[in-house]
């Protein structure tokens, strides 16, 4: 082992377990040697995502080194997406990049996803120990204020960071941060605006400056937050979050252009975000904008490849704008959606659904028949329900055919499902009022939302009350009828984990419960309060 001063080494690395992620057998072994110098004992390698994941799931690795290309898989961009995702990767990993790659989109893409760090290769041992120990000892101090937040145990949060900051913990800065998320966490707005403002003034941190954009969002004062997300702008130009932040607010403001140039502006950092590509090609298609929506969904497509991003809904949005100026390419966009979901009937139901609606508009009726016919098929052969957004879709080809009962029916439960989701509501209303129903919908959409509400609000309380096991029973019956709402989802699975981790286990509520998770992780991936029922879950099934 090569001689080392004592501040070359800023820790011992013996019982840190490293995963090595690379394609290059070469360059594992390479970083493994700096690691063995550095101390480390328990390493261990994978060469592509797939055998990463499988390794993570059944390891809890403290470090996780990964490069960017790994192959014709997943790169590992798409590997830290989709570990999150599962609830595989947890506070207590470190999960850093260490790369080759220098080109700014690549570096943009990646530094979006969040690592905990990010190495360029080449990379010396002294650097990496030194970056790695630093890490480390971050996440000593502060990993299990961390994992309190992730877990939701918000008083708690705040308890350990005033008894990290009276001990004098060297990360100050992050306990500020913590403090002010958990005081948000708890509605708790005007103490962690006062952190946010202090921290902002003073150092312009880019947490803080969203933060206060974040208060001024969720307190209904949109011009508040736009000022915030540009001052933190003018601080950091690069900081794609605040554009995000800052679009979704202009949009609530009606300024429609003006989100329009801020997504551009973020696109031309980062083209790589399928979210923002999706972001920016909603708006264009509600503002009539085709061939630019066309280009923002195409890219969306294009990106998803191997992504937990991808998502027949894009070819859809693809194919309604192609539609507009190019029947052929709409066709094509939907027989890509054939192939690439063939084995998804509900994509299948989706591609035949807006099949009718390009022959529709083309005039071809031959066209436009056979494609009903098929959805209708394909719609029978379902047992298993479909999501809103197929619901909405199939009701515009109902109600466009003049079968207003059966799109009226469609439109209820997609409504039940997600009575919150605001986007999926202003597509409820477009459909109604393209067909001149404008009225109906908005009294459909106030009748389904109190119903869920009260509905959700008696299972709530049966809880609160310990009565788990009838809590369980009228959630169950929810979900009968609204399998696809996520909060009736979220629900169900959390009284069934209660009930089974205070009266033990059984296989069939672990497999609702399951099942609920998996639907709530594909409508929002990166939702941190799925990802911490999975952890609940994780714990219960590992009792059972």
């Amino acid at each position: 082992m090569a001689m080392s001063t004592p501040g070359d080494i800023p820790r011992d690395f013996k019982h840190v377990r490293f995963l090595i992620v690379d394609e290059s057998a070469a360059t594992r072994r390479l970083l493994e040697s700096m690691l063995v110098e550095s101390g480390a004992e328990l390493i261990d390698q994978a060469a592509y995502a797939a055998e990463a994941i499988r390794m993570m799931e059944r390891i809890v690795y403290d470090v996780v080194l990964c490069d960017y290309r790994l192959g014709t898989g997943r790169d590992g961009q798409q590997l830290l997406e989709e570990v999150r995702y599962k609830g595989i990767l947890t506070a207590h990993t470190l999960f850093v990049m260490v790369t080759a790659e220098n080109t700014a989109q690549v570096v943009m893409g990646v530094l979006e996803c969040h690592p905990d760090d990010y190495l360029s290769l080449p990379v010396t041992r002294l650097r990496l120990a030194a970056r790695l120990g630093r890490l480390l000892r971050r996440r000593e101090e502060i990993g299990e204020i961390e994992e309190a937040l992730e877990e939701r145990r918000h008083e708690r949060v705040l308890a350990l960071c005033d008894e990290r900051m009276a001990a004098g913990c060297t990360e100050a800065l992050e306990l500020f941060r913590l403090k002010a998320d958990a005081f948000v966490a708890l509605g708790r707005l005007p103490q962690a605006e006062a952190i946010y403002v202090q921290v902002f003034a003073h150092r312009k941190a880019v947490w803080a400056g969203l933060g206060i954009g974040r208060v001024c969002y969720m307190s209904e004062d949109y011009a508040g937050a736009v000022s915030a997300f540009k001052q933190t702008l003018a601080a950091h130009p690069r900081q794609l979050d605040a554009y995000d932040w800052l679009a979704r607010t202009q949009v609530l403001l009606e300024d429609h252009e003006a989100a329009h140039q801020t997504l551009i502006a973020a696109i031309e950092l980062s083209p790589r975000s399928i979210r923002r590509q999706m972001a920016f090609g909603e708006l264009a298609l509600r503002d009539g904008q085709y061939r630019l929506a066309a280009r923002a969904f195409g890219a969306a497509v294009a990106l998803g490849g191997r992504s937990i991003y991808r998502t027949a809904s894009n070819y859809i949005m693809l194919a309604r704008a192609l539609m507009q100026f190019d029947t052929g390419g709409a066709l094509r966009s939907l027989r890509d959606l054939r192939h690439d979901f063939k084995n998804d009937p509900e994509a299948r139901l989706r591609a035949a659904v807006a099949e009718y609606m390009v022959y529709r508009l083309a005039g071809e009726e031959s066209g436009a028949q056979a494609s009903y016919e098929e959805a209708l098929k394909i719609y029978g052969g379902i047992d298993r329900g479909i999501s809103p957004e197929a619901m909405v879709e199939l009701a515009r080809m109902l109600l466009a055919r003049g079968e207003h009962a059966a799109a009226i029916e469609q439109m209820r439960k997609a409504i039940g499902s997600r009575y919150e989701d605001e986007a999926l509501l202003q597509e409820v209303r477009a459909v109604f009022r393209n067909a001149g129903m404008e009225r109906e919908g908005e009294d459909l959409i106030g009748q389904v939302r109190d119903d869920v509400v009260r509905l959700n609000n008696d299972g709530v309380h049966l809880a609160e009350e310990g009565r788990l096991e009838e809590a369980a029973e009228l959630f169950r019956k929810a979900l009968r009828d609204l399998p696809e709402n996520h909060t009736i989802n979220m629900n169900t699975a959390k009284v069934l984990l209660l009930r089974m981790k205070r009266d033990g286990g059984d296989e069939k509520n672990l497999r609702q419960a399951h099942e609920c998770i998996e639907r709530l992780r594909r409508q929002d991936p990166i939702n941190g309060a799925v990802r911490r029922l999975a952890l609940l879950y994780r714990e219960v099934a590992g009792a059972v």
